[in-house]
């Protein structure tokens, strides 16, 4: 029955069949179970290449982290042993330094001392030369005094003062023979004590006929 509202549609002839909306069904259609199916097969088939692919790839990945990762380790292992060892040669290095500037400080020193003792020696030697010309011209000139004095016929002698810590080998006022022989302090030779200082006795010139005279 045409719907009276319908002003579009035309009327349809006897024997005329309606056509559907969508397309024409083919002969060969699937039903709506065996898309079901197939799209189930499609997913599983899609499931197993992608677990598959990926799965390698990331073992080849871990693989290759586990080797950077090992030669990092060693890497750095190498890296601490040569800090190590060029810490242990600045410390010898320092080391060796500092014993370098004590021992050139004690060269330093001792070759000062060395300057200091090869003078005193010069001086000393210097000295003692000058000493030993001193005394032999003071024994030269006291035995030619003793030798004048002697032909002159005056003759020295010496008196123990009472004073001295000699006091006492002798008599009181006794005089006794002596000679002037400079040589250190105990420059009077003769008497008991065979040598006196000038500050323990009194000199005596006694001349031929007899005089004493005192010296000093």
């Amino acid at each position: 029955m045409r719907d009276v509202t319908d002003n579009r549609t035309g009327e349809l002839e006897v024997g005329e069949v309606k056509r559907g909306r969508g397309r024409p069904r083919k002969a060969d259609a699937m039903t709506n179970a065996e898309r079901q199916a197939a799209y189930r097969a499609r997913q599983r088939q899609s499931v197993t290449v992608t677990k598959k692919v990926p799965t390698r790839l990331i073992v080849d990945q871990v693989d290759a982290y586990d080797e950077c990762r090992l030669e990092v380790d060693q890497l750095r292992a190498e890296l601490a042993e040569v800090k190590q060892r060029e810490e242990i040669a600045w410390r010898e290095m320092r080391q060796q330094r500092d014993a370098r500037e004590v021992l050139s400080r004690e060269v330093a020193d001792l070759n000062r001392e060395f300057v200091q003792l090869v003078d005193e020696r010069s001086k000393a030697f210097a000295e003692n030369d000058r000493l030993r010309a001193e005394l032999a011209a003071a024994k030269k000139g006291a035995a030619k005094s003793v030798t004048r004095n002697e032909n002159q016929g005056t003759v020295l002698y010496a008196e123990i003062k009472r004073s001295s810590k000699y006091y006492g080998q002798t008599g009181a006022g006794e005089l006794f023979r002596v000679g002037i022989f400079p040589a250190g302090e105990y420059v009077v030779q003769g008497g008991p004590g065979g040598q006196y200082r000038l500050k323990d006795v009194w000199l005596w010139a006694v001349e031929a006929d007899g005089k004493k005279v005192r010296l000093g």
